[in-house]
C-alpha cells in the first residue's frame, strides 16, 4: 500500500494467490521474476518505447469466429533471464 498505483513488483513469494491478490488490491502489477538474475543492473538500461499496429476495421460477421494466438516467453522473466535454457531438464 506504500506504492503508487501503477507500480510494479519484480520478484515472487511463497504463495501465488496471496502475492497477486494483495498487489492487485493495491493497483500494483506483479511481475514474476523469482529466479531472474541481475535485475538491478538490467533495470538501469533505458527501454525503447514499443507500439502496436491496431486495426479497428474488423467487421462482425455471422458465423465467423476470430481466434488470437499469443506467443509468450512463459509467465516468468526467468525463462529468458535465468538458467532455464542451460538446464538439462529441458
Amino acid at each position: 500500500s506504500s506504492m503508487d498505483n501503477g507500480g510494479r513488483i519484480l520478484g515472487w513469494g511463497p504463495d501465488e494467490h496471496t502475492n497477486v491478490s494483495i498487489a492487485s488490491k493495491c493497483g500494483i502489477d506483479m511481475i514474476a521474476a523469482d529466479w531472474s538474475y541481475n535485475l538491478s543492473v538490467l533495470s538501469s538500461y533505458k527501454s525503447t518505447p514499443q507500439s502496436q499496429n491496431i486495426k479497428n476495421d474488423i467487421k462482425e460477421e455471422d458465423g465467423v469466429h476470430y481466434i488470437t494466438f499469443i506467443m509468450s516467453d512463459g509467465d516468468n522473466m526467468q525463462w529468458l533471464l535465468g538458467s532455464n535454457f542451460s538446464m538439462k531438464n529441458w
